[in-house]
């Protein structure tokens, strides 16, 4: 799924401006001095939280897209010289800008490929 950065800047804009109304709610309910009213104007005010962390999710994924990528590559293909490979991944759950996510890609890729070939392999 892509997002645009501007439905993403759009997305958080409006969630900025519900936690205002929310704030403006809240001080309404609570001059009312009607428990419901204020109830309801709390409950009302943790929703623009939840949208505004479901938002940059949307641009923060975690890094182990990538690593299910490369774990899939070295997986599916065997090593030319026989030898067997240990791939280890860690910090999976890192969450970085989706631009940087995107630029690792492609070059991680292509390195596990380089290493796969025994390329990386020192001469003896």
């Amino acid at each position: 799924m892509r997002a645009s950065a501007e439905r993403h800047d759009d997305m958080m804009e409006r969630a900025r401006e519900l936690v205002i109304v929310g704030a403006r709610l809240a001080e309404l309910a609570a001059r009312s001095d009607d428990p419901q009213r204020v109830a309801v104007a709390e409950e009302i005010q943790r929703i623009p939280t939840g949208l505004r962390e479901t938002t940059m999710s949307i641009l923060m994924p975690p890094i182990g897209s990538i690593s299910e990528r490369i774990r899939r590559l070295v997986n599916n293909r065997t090593p030319k010289r026989g030898k067997p490979i240990e791939l280890r991944i860690e910090g999976q759950d890192s969450e970085f800008g989706k631009a940087v996510v995107e630029m690792l890609a492609d070059p991680l890729t292509r390195f596990t490929q380089w290493l796969k070939s025994g390329a990386g392999e020192r001469s003896r």
